[in-house]
């Protein structure tokens, strides 16, 4: 019979091979403390740019999602009356799938956008409140 460290290693080292690499997000997370603190250090100008910048890219983004969505729904609607079994796939459904590839990458992007601008609005909002504190 194996030992029972023998088994929780394997079990462990299956539970790490599905999780897709710890070290990447181990990173990844080292990597956002570094912004973290260059932020904490950039004036006040730099931060309402950058805020700016994420939120213009925020709209950008939701108007990109409101199209591909009309289209997703108009080439649906439109596909399921004239669909006919073929060798392989067609043109529009690949102009599908890659338009839901599409959307779930915006997705993804909003919600890091969405925590950008959550982070640069706390740390202006810091910066004018030590600002305030100061002037007497």
């Amino acid at each position: 019979p194996p030992d029972i460290f023998d088994f929780m290693n394997a079990k462990f080292a299956e539970s790490g091979d599905k999780c897709g690499g710890n070290e990447a997000a181990v990173a990844l997370r080292q990597q956002q403390a570094v912004q973290a603190v260059r932020d904490r250090k950039k004036s006040q100008a730099s931060l309402r740019k950058q805020l700016l910048q994420a939120q213009e890219k925020q709209a950008l983004l939701r108007t990109e999602k409101m199209q591909l969505s009309g289209r997703l729904q108009r080439t649906s609607t439109s596909d399921d009356a004239q669909r006919v079994d073929v060798d392989g796939p067609s043109l529009g459904q690949k102009l599908r799938t890659q338009d839901t590839g599409r959307l779930r990458q915006i997705v993804v992007e909003s919600e890091a956008l969405q925590g950008q601008t959550r982070h640069l609005e706390r740390l202006l909002r810091e910066k004018i409140d030590k600002k305030k504190l100061f002037k007497f």
